[in-house]
């Protein structure tokens, strides 16, 4: 039961930095002009190492099929863990404009 668990919290995680940094990338999007406005995806790349963490967290719960923990917290982890890594490399920023 602690690889699952091990797994949603680090997939709590990666979505909590994931949403707190598009936030921060919607805000600054707000304040600048138009020419930095076309580079503003590419400024933040550094965003997409946090992946790792959505990652990890989805190694925990393939972790967890394999000591046969229970099948309801394993699929909330391996759940977690894909949306974790989906915000992650999706540019939500954008539709926070």
């Amino acid at each position: 039961m602690k690889y699952s668990l091990t797994g949603i919290l680090l997939s709590l995680i990666c979505i909590v930095v994931a949403l707190e940094i598009n936030y921060e990338i919607s805000v600054e999007y707000h304040a600048i002009d138009g020419k930095s406005r076309a580079f503003m995806g590419l400024r933040h790349l550094d965003r997409l190492y946090y992946g790792g963490i959505g990652f990890i967290g989805l190694t925990f719960g393939l972790i967890a099929i394999r000591k046969k923990e229970r099948p309801l917290l394993i699929a909330l982890a391996i759940l977690l863990a894909i949306l974790s890594i989906s915000l992650t490399y999706l540019d939500i920023w954008k539709w926070m404009i």
